[in-house]
């Protein structure tokens, strides 16, 4: 995907178990790319800031993902049947009082654990990042 705005590739792709290619975009888009027309559709901007940089389908056939910038991470599902958004929340220490600053993955234990890996933060090392999601 070349381009600028909602359909500029940004680092993820994920071939889904429908055929499809799901894409997160640099200014954080999440669209659809079917490989044997090359047709791409923007299906929503599930997360706030940009860029969408991890996606992962789970044993629940949903898709799940990691976008945001700026401490503005946040983790989202996209049910293929329906073609529902769930928005599962921010990435964000209270203990620490920060969030990441920037993601550039993200991988899913069978209980639904998800581990999300910072870059880019300026002002120390990345975190891998353990988030939980109450299902």
């Amino acid at each position: 995907l070349k381009g600028g705005g909602s359909r500029q590739w940004d680092h993820s792709a994920l071939l889904a178990s429908d055929g499809m290619i799901y894409i997160g975009t640099d200014e954080g888009g999440f669209c659809r790319l079917n490989p044997e027309t090359a047709e791409v559709e923007l299906l929503g901007k599930p997360c706030r800031g940009r860029r969408m940089t991890g996606l992962t389908q789970a044993e629940d056939g949903q898709i799940y993902g990691v976008g945001g910038d700026c401490e503005r991470v946040s983790i989202f599902s996209y049910d293929l049947e329906s073609g529902k958004f769930t928005h599962w929340g921010g990435v964000f220490d209270p203990e620490i009082g920060e969030g990441p600053e920037r993601v550039h993955d993200l991988a899913m234990t069978d209980d639904y654990t998800i581990f999300v890996g910072e870059n880019d933060n300026p002002r120390r090392s990345g975190f891998l990042w353990e988030c939980r999601l109450n299902r």
